[in-house]
């Protein structure tokens, strides 16, 4: 179903809207000229043809504000050009190439390279769709490039490293999806694991909770957060772990205008100014009966928002040691707008810091101990950030 070129003007005047009042990453566009941007995308909006085409704006239009908390996304989207990929693949930071990690298709294994699709370079593809990527950093780009299939053809062919052309056809049935739940088990006498792959749902951060607890009689415990994408910060869950005075980072929020200031802007001719909260890190004190054993937390280029929140505060006052690779470097609330509730707009509405005031956005946590899998680890199915975990708590 098309939308009337009325209402795609109020679609874009709602994004319009919620960036100014809302948005709190500023500082990663100091060029941009917001009244300039808004005058060019209304006769982009109007020249669209379809829903798919005016989505595809929108999401280029959102995608300006480099945040990957400030994006579009039109349900039509899914339910008329949906269709999952067989695979899942991610940028290798090392060797600069895509590399599949997981995949239904079996002519895709893990550890393949993705060269070309349709023939195309995939540097080249990426250059041209990356416009339509809510981004923090060309990293997070980069590893987000195959996370929104309808940015791809429902059929097309991709080249791999050893010249193989291999036809791709978008479908939920191949998808290499999977339910995504926490896995808890025990690797010695000593040492117990526990993977949480989200904190999206009060479910997610309950099972987790349980998985913990499950294992809290061990001296020893590794908490997996490779591939979590946020949700809701775990607060509880952090402080049952934490025996020892920490602190959070730094949040940082936009104060609206009341009603009189705006005005007598407008009458001097002056822009609306922007006024900031500032949440200072302070230090907590420990509950009683937390964790009190060895800590070792695992992460990745994919481990971002309430994840990256859950992590801060071990890797600050050094209650856990991380393990694996830097993670994204995006967090903070989303203020989320909606039209008919088929169309949402989402606005980073949190900034956040580091306690010193250094830039978290777009740069992440750098983990105690890095340890990058290789594009052999990745064909093995060799679980190096893991194995460096439990090493590290055999001698601990």
């Amino acid at each position: 179903m098309d939308i009337k070129i009325e209402e795609r003007l109020l679609v874009l005047y709602k994004a319009m809207h919620d960036v100014q009042n809302y948005f709190v990453h500023w500082e990663s566009i100091p060029y941009i000229e917001i009244d300039e941007l808004y005058k060019e995308y209304i006769k982009k909006v109007m020249d669209t043809d379809s829903r798919y085409e005016f989505a595809m704006v929108m999401k280029e239009f959102m995608a300006k504000f480099k945040n990957t908390h400030t994006w579009y996304n039109d349900l039509s989207l899914r339910n008329k050009y949906g269709g999952s990929l067989p695979f899942h693949a991610i940028y290798h930071d090392y060797k600069k190439v895509w590399v599949v990690l997981s995949s239904t298709n079996k002519e895709i294994t893990p550890g393949t390279i993705i060269k070309c699709i349709n023939g195309e370079k995939l540097e080249a593809v990426y250059k041209r769709k990356k416009v339509y990527l809510s981004a923090s950093s060309d990293r997070m780009a980069r590893n987000g490039l195959f996370e929104y299939p309808w940015l791809f053809p429902q059929r097309f062919s991709i080249t791999t490293n050893d010249n193989r052309v291999i036809k791709i056809t978008r479908s939920d049935k191949n998808s290499h999806m999977h339910k995504r739940v926490c896995v808890a088990k025990k690797i010695s006498e000593d040492i117990a694991y526990v993977s949480i792959p989200s904190f999206s749902s009060k479910n997610a951060v309950k099972d987790a909770t349980k998985c913990i607890k499950k294992f809290k009689k061990y001296k020893k415990l590794i908490i997996d957060l490779r591939g979590n994408e946020g949700g809701n910060t775990p607060i509880q869950l952090i402080k049952s772990l934490m025996n020892k005075k920490y602190r959070r980072f730094c949040y940082t929020k936009v104060l609206l205008e009341d009603a009189v200031s705006i005005m007598m802007h407008n009458i001097n001719g002056k822009k609306v100014m922007h006024h900031y909260k500032i949440e200072k890190s302070v230090y907590k004190n420990p509950i009683k009966n937390s964790y009190s054993g060895k800590l070792v937390i695992l992460v990745d280029q994919t481990t971002m928002s309430a994840a990256e929140d859950f992590v801060f505060p071990f890797k600050d006052n050094k209650r856990a040691k991380i393990i694996g690779i830097k993670t994204a470097g995006s967090n903070g609330n989303t203020y989320v707008d909606n039209y008919k509730n088929e169309i949402f707009i989402g606005v980073g509405s949190v900034g956040v810091t580091f306690p010193d005031g250094s830039r978290f956005e777009g740069r992440g946590i750098k983990p105690d101990k890095e340890v990058y899998p290789s594009i052999r680890n990745i064909k093995d199915g060799k679980d190096v950030i893991l194995e460096a975990a439990i090493k590290m708590l055999k001698f601990v």
